[in-house]
């Protein structure tokens, strides 16, 4: 077992929110070509009417995630007493719930595990914590990826 500081899962929300943002924010150009009002809609109709399988499938998944992720961040928030949760809602609906989670996520860890001036201490398996990185790793593969082939 290794002994975690609360801080280091605060610090990985963090950066996946960064990381999400930076990679995703990457292919935004592509739609902006008739200005910033048309981003939305020219996106929604390249993933919803000029859409492959592959992009259906992905969008799904994410929508039908999303919802619950939603809902949750809702609960969550107003359990835990983050102040203005609805903002990562927001965020999530509006712009990218790959970053808003996470962001989330990193406000709760916060909220929760910062008692007393100090940061709680998480035990955690190697294992646990190899696969975490090495799926990090992947993903982070995955984003520099597509951003320097698409």
């Amino acid at each position: 077992m290794i002994k975690l500081e609360s801080k280091y899962v605060f610090y990985f929300y963090m950066a996946v929110s960064v990381f999400a943002f930076i990679f995703t924010f990457y292919h935004i150009p592509a739609y902006m070509n008739d200005g910033i009002m048309e981003v939305g809609p020219k996106f929604l109709k390249d993933v919803l009417i000029e859409s492959s399988s592959t992009k259906a499938i992905l969008t799904v998944d994410l929508f039908f995630l999303s919802l619950p992720l939603i809902a949750w961040m809702l609960v969550e928030g107003r359990r835990v007493g983050i102040k203005h949760y609805w903002i990562f809602i927001y965020a999530g609906i509006f712009v990218l719930t790959s970053a808003a989670v996470p962001l989330f996520l990193a406000a709760r860890e916060r909220k929760l595990s910062f008692v007393d001036n100090r940061w709680s201490v998480i035990d955690i398996h190697a294992i646990e914590l190899a696969i975490v990185g090495g799926l990090g790793f992947c993903i982070f593969g995955v984003g520099v990826w597509f951003s320097v082939t698409l």
